[in-house]
């Protein structure tokens, strides 16, 4: 059964994991060696990523198989782009599962709990930003 809950300061380590882990798989198929061990090792380095669960307009949100971390999301309140004209705007800036349990619902589970944010926290628009 998967379960989500929201993030504390306490699970920086293993956020800032999931997230080098899953991001890694995600993208080092698409990408040189050097390139993905030049990001993971100057842009989202695990003290760069431990620091962002600690920023404020940050919200982190961990999925749970069991008792296993199968994936996260970061969302941030107020991050707005212009085109979307609003002043109460929270991004999905990152929502990521392990490979393993892909197909499970963890994705599904994850976005039903962003929309549950957005609604209980008044947002008028939630917005995905990608990765191109």
């Amino acid at each position: 059964m998967i379960t989500i809950r929201i993030a504390t300061a306490n699970d920086g380590e293993l956020i800032a994991d999931l997230s080098r882990k899953t991001f890694y798989d995600s993208f080092a198929a698409y990408n040189t060696k050097e390139d993905m061990d030049k990001f993971l090792n100057e842009q989202f380095t695990k003290d760069e990523l431990m620091k962002e669960v600690r920023t404020e307009n940050n919200i982190f949100l961990l999925a749970y198989n069991d008792n296993t971390p199968v994936g996260y999301v970061r969302l941030r309140e107020n991050n707005i782009p212009p085109s979307l004209g609003t002043n109460r705007a929270i991004e999905i800036a990152r929502i990521y599962a392990v490979q393993n349990s892909i197909g499970m619902g963890v994705g599904t589970a994850m976005m039903r709990k962003c929309m549950d944010i957005a609604l209980e926290k008044n947002f008028h628009t939630i917005w995905l930003g990608v990765w191109e």
